[in-house]
Parts: structure tokens; C-alpha cells; sequence
């Protein structure tokens, strides 16, 4: 029999949602600019009308899974562990393909 866990809901008091163009050639996801601290959550979604899927890692991610990365395609969302800002990077195998990155900050924060 295993133990119940109470999962205590989190608020976000602060949050910040930056539009990332991706194409053929690697670029870093944005610096958040609402906090200078890390934020707790990064949720990534994919735009519907995307015509390909993008890879997002680390430097040297490419538009396939030869470097381990997470695929996002159209329409798909994540949640992308944290890691130091300016260290997740996107491509894509097509030109012109968008992800909507929210950061979020606990309200203890």
C-alpha cells in the first residue's frame, strides 16, 4: 500500500511571456527581464501554426535527436527544467517557426 501525498498548490505572483522566433541556424532563448532571479518555472508551447517541429537544449542543439533535445511540434507545450539564463538555445529545420516562453516566479519570491 503506498502513502497518499498532498500536493499544495503554488501561486505565481510574477510571470513574463516572450515570443522566440526560431529558424535553420541556433538562437538562445531571451533573458527574462521581470526578475533578476531565476525563475522557479519555464513553460514552453510550440505555435499551432508552426510548419515544423524545434529542438531546444543546450549549446550545439540541432533539429533532430542526435544532441538529446526536447522536441516541440506545432502546438506542442512543456515545461522546461530551470537552468541558468541564456543557457537553453532552439532550432528548427524550417525558417519562421515561433515558441511562447513564460517564465514564473513563486509569489515568495
Amino acid at each position: 500500500m503506498s502513502a497518499v501525498q498532498t500536493v499544495t498548490p503554488i501561486a505565481f505572483d510574477s510571470f513574463e511571456q516572450i515570443s522566440l522566433t526560431v529558424g535553420t541556424v541556433e538562437v538562445s532563448f531571451p533573458i527574462q527581464t521581470v526578475k533578476t532571479s531565476i525563475p522557479e518555472k519555464i513553460f514552453v508551447q510550440a505555435a499551432a501554426a508552426n510548419t515544423d517541429s524545434i529542438f531546444v537544449g543546450k549549446t550545439g542543439v540541432q533539429s533532430d535527436y542526435s544532441t538529446g533535445a526536447f522536441e516541440f511540434p506545432p502546438g506542442a507545450n512543456y515545461e522546461v527544467p530551470i537552468t541558468k539564463a541564456g543557457v537553453l538555445k532552439a532550432i528548427s529545420s524550417a525558417a519562421g517557426q515561433v515558441l511562447l516562453i513564460t517564465y514564473l516566479w513563486e509569489s515568495s519570491r
